[in-house]
C-alpha cells in the first residue's frame, strides 16, 4: 500500500476514535445530569451562592442536598411562603448523621402577630413519620423572637470559614428567616451549644413540643 494511502487511513483512524470518545463523554454527562441521585441545583429555595460564595461547587452541593429534603417534605420555598412583606417566616432544617433523621419546623408570623408552625419529622429512609400544623400563641412567639434577637441571626454569616468535619454521630442545622422583604440563612455542621442553637431548639421544643427522642440538643451555658 502507497505511504500517503497508510497515512490516511492512520489519520481516518484517529478522526473516529476521536469522535467516538466525544460521543461517550456528551452520553457521561448527560446520564450525570439525568441520575436521579444528583438532586438539580436552582434558586428556588436558596440564593445562588448563598452558601460559600467563594466557592461555588460547596455552595451547590449543600443546596442541592437541601433542596432535595425539603422538596421530598414538600415544604415551600421559604421565600415563597413569606412573599407578604407584612408577616415574618423562619424554618429551621435539621439532619443528623449517620442516621439520617430529620427535623423540619416553619413557622409565619403574620402582621397581626398569629402564627402558624408547621413540623415535619422523617426516619433516616425519609419516611414522614410526623406532619401537623398547629398554631402558636403570641407569648410563644414573643419568646422566638427574643432567642432569636439574642442570637444575632441576622448578623451571623452564612457559613463558618473553618466548618467542622461530619462526625459519627453529628448534624447539620440551617435556620432561614425572613422579615421585611430580606432573607437570611445560617448553616452549620455540629454545631456547638450556642445562643444560635438555642433559636432551633425553641421552635423544636417549646414550640413543636418534639421530644428527646425526636429531637436532642444540649441547652446552652
Amino acid at each position: 500500500m502507497p505511504t500517503h494511502q497508510r497515512l490516511g487511513l492512520c489519520f481516518l483512524a484517529v478522526a473516529v476514535y476521536i469522535h467516538a470518545l466525544a460521543s461517550l463523554a456528551q452520553t457521561s454527562a448527560r446520564s450525570a445530569v439525568d441520575s436521579p441521585l444528583l438532586p438539580s441545583v436552582n434558586t428556588e429555595y436558596f440564593p445562588d451562592g448563598v452558601f460559600d460564595p467563594a466557592d461555588r461547587s460547596r455552595s451547590d452541593l449543600i443546596a442541592a442536598g437541601l433542596t432535595k429534603y425539603l422538596r421530598a417534605m414538600s415544604e415551600p420555598p421559604l421565600r415563597e411562603a413569606g412573599a407578604d412583606r407584612r408577616s415574618a417566616s423562619y424554618r429551621l432544617i435539621r439532619r443528623n448523621y449517620p442516621s439520617g433523621k430529620g427535623v423540619v419546623l416553619r413557622l409565619v408570623i403574620g402582621e397581626s402577630g398569629e402564627a402558624r408552625l408547621s413540623v415535619v419529622v422523617t426516619t433516616g429512609e425519609g419516611t414522614v413519620v410526623l406532619k401537623k400544623t398547629e398554631s402558636a400563641s403570641a407569648q410563644a412567639v414573643s419568646g422566638f423572637l427574643t432567642i432569636l434577637e439574642r442570637s444575632n441571626f441576622w448578623s451571623l454569616p452564612t457559613s463558618e470559614v473553618d466548618e467542622p468535619p461530619l462526625i459519627r454521630d453529628g448534624a447539620i442545622w440551617a435556620i432561614e428567616g425572613i422579615r421585611d422583604g430580606s432573607y437570611h440563612i445560617v448553616y452549620r455542621r455540629n454545631p456547638k451549644p450556642s445562643r444560635y442553637t438555642e433559636v432551633g431548639r425553641y421552635l423544636a421544643k417549646d414550640l413543636a413540643r418534639l421530644d428527646d427522642s425526636t429531637f436532642f440538643a444540649e441547652p446552652a451555658n
